[in-house]
Order: structure tokens, then sequence, then C-alpha cells
């Protein structure tokens, strides 16, 4: 890793504490898989990935979801695949 790849990394871990504390007011109970999706968006944002970013975090939305309100609709996911 050379230092300019450093320096991104750190500027989007910085830019990612930033947003939490403007806005994770408040607070919110997450099940253990739904924090680790959550954590594995956030290293893939500060990493660069920002597909995999995306992707994880809609994961860990939906995990939370589920979580939440149970198993109703099957899912983004279910729903790509059925409109292909």
């Amino acid at each position: 890793m050379d230092v300019d790849e450093r320096a991104t990394t750190d500027a989007r871990w910085t830019l990612l504490l930033e947003w939490d504390e403007e806005l994770l007011l408040g607070g919110v109970i997450l099940s253990e898989r739904s924090t680790f999706l959550v954590q594995d968006a956030d290293r893939a944002f500060c990493a660069g990935a920002d597909l995999a970013a995306l992707f994880a975090a809609q994961a860990a939305m939906e995990s939370h979801l589920r979580y939440e309100y149970g198993d109703a609709g099957g899912g983004f996911v279910r729903s790509l695949t059925e409109a292909l």
C-alpha cells in the first residue's frame, strides 16, 4: 500500500466517523449478524471498494429489517432475480 492509498483510506475512515457522529443520534439495537455486515460495509468503503460497500450496506439493512419484522417478503435478492 503506497502513501496515496493510505491517505485515501484514512480520509475515508475520518469521513465515516464524521457521518456516524452526525447521523447516528439516539440508539439502535442490531443483531450480531447485522452488526457484522455493517462493519463489513465500513471496511469495504474505507478500502475503496464502493460497489462492495453498497452491497454490504444493503445486506445489513435487509438483515436488520428481517430481524425486526420477520422474513415475510423474501428480500432484495429474490425480488431482483424474479425481475430478471
